[in-house]
């Protein structure tokens, strides 16, 4: 997916696979999700690295990256992003990494030229410089393809192993073999379905064994992007020099001006508002004896949270919870608790008692568990009053910064007003 010599001379190293497929279907199904996810995201910003491992031949192909990068969908398109990146690239052999501040919104490109004192705005395919380079390794769209994963669902081995933490997020790690030498592993985030990491291996290729590696830290997702931040002013003592065609004015783009935009000149982005997915449906008994059903809570917000009498990080989790209830107790909030794995319902109830847990407590969750996808306890899920999975929390290292999320999710969906009580 990465352009670059590196990858043609590996494919004419490549072996086929033996024409039979061996597709896990839980690693195809993580891949489609978040394929999902990707086309319902609207906005991202983020810290790239990118770089090589192994080889001197695949490092001198692959410079060492590092941006920030922020990004927004163009809403007429729905598959064109606007993205500036501002970093250092670093070529093998050079001691001195080289600046670049580079906007693209996959038709046109406009970029800072430290040499020649220019801001350039140049027709995509005419870039050049650090920072044109660099796209090449950093293009999100470019490195998940169009539609996403399209050419990994073509190949013949797709497997899950064991998930990984990565920059404090756990993740699904999916290998995808498309040949006997190439090695596509992504790193998926569990809770929110976004990638965090690449890694594309050559193997068994001699003089280009190894890897590049493609890193995003402090991912932030769906945050608010002003259009007006994609802009690049010119800088004292340089020159503006546009070679953008009059006819692909009508192109939307940050303004050419060193100042601001004006919304006389500019198209105004829209937001696009994310589908989320359907939460499925499903009944258990509680630990009074009463039926719960999903399907009742129309109306409601629904906290369900995946826990065991036998999870020791469950127990501060599920105070902080406990509080919550509480605190919302006048709102159409219904926080719940659903044992798994526990071979005793009555101890499953005393764990939560003993630590002055009140909230209901749903019995026999691993079948729900496991349509869930929970992997690691505890771990909360939102449940919007139109049935749509609208968090899962999984990681709760930061239990301040979970529950805050937890908190936002919920007046996030909270109904206008009040709906009767659920049944």
């Amino acid at each position: 997916m990465h352009a670059g010599l590196v990858l043609l001379i590996a494919g004419l190293l490549t072996w086929t696979l033996p024409s039979f497929a061996q597709i896990d279907e839980s690693a195809k199904e993580r891949l489609t999700h978040a394929a999902q996810v990707w086309q319902d995201t609207t906005s991202l910003s983020f810290r790239i690295k990118s770089y090589a491992e192994g080889s001197p031949q695949l490092k001198g192909f692959n410079p060492d990256i590092q941006a920030s990068v922020i990004m927004l969908k163009n809403e007429q398109t729905n598959s064109k992003w606007w993205t500036l990146a501002q970093g250092t690239s670093l070529k093998a052999g050079e001691e001195t990494p080289l600046d670049f501040t580079i906007f693209t919104d996959s038709q046109n490109t406009k970029w800072i030229d430290k040499d020649q004192k220019k801001v350039m705005y140049t027709p995509a395919r005419r870039a050049n410089g650090p920072g044109a380079y660099a796209m090449k390794f950093i293009d999100l769209p470019r490195t998940l393809g169009n539609p996403p994963f399209k050419e990994d669902f073509k190949a013949s081995e797709i497997k899950l192993v064991a998930p990984q933490e990565f920059d404090g997020v756990m993740c699904d790690v999916i290998h995808v073999r498309a040949a006997k030498t190439q090695l596509t592993i992504w790193y998926i985030g569990v809770a929110d379905g976004l990638v965090r990491k690449m890694e594309k291996r050559l193997e068994g290729t001699g003089m280009f064994e190894g890897g590049i590696v493609l890193e995003l830290l402090d991912l932030k997702h769906e945050t608010q992007i002003s259009p007006d931040a994609f802009a690049i002013e010119t800088p004292p003592g340089y020159i503006l020099e546009s070679t953008i065609p009059k006819a692909a004015t009508s192109t939307v783009r940050p303004s050419t001006s060193p100042n601001k935009t004006s919304l006389a000149n500019r198209q105004v982005i829209k937001p696009i508002v994310p589908m989320l997915p359907l939460a499925q449906s499903f009944s258990l008994k509680d630990d009074k004896g009463a039926e719960f059903s999903l399907i009742k809570q129309k109306g409601r917000v629904t906290v369900l949270c995946f826990r065991g009498s036998w999870c020791g990080p469950c127990a501060p989790v599920e105070q902080a919870l406990q509080k919550l209830s509480d605190d919302l107790k006048d709102t159409p909030v219904d926080v719940l608790l659903i044992s798994c794995r526990d071979r005793d319902n009555q101890r499953a109830v005393s764990s939560a008692v003993s630590q002055k847990v009140t909230l209901t407590m749903l019995l026999d969750g691993a079948p729900v568990a496991r349509n869930y996808r929970i992997r690691a306890y505890p771990t909360v899920v939102i449940i919007t009053p139109d049935s749509k999975l609208a968090l899962r929390q999984e990681n709760f290292l930061d239990e301040d910064k979970a529950l805050a999320s937890i908190r936002a999710a919920i007046a996030k969906h909270l109904p206008a007003s009040k709906p009767a009580p659920a049944q």
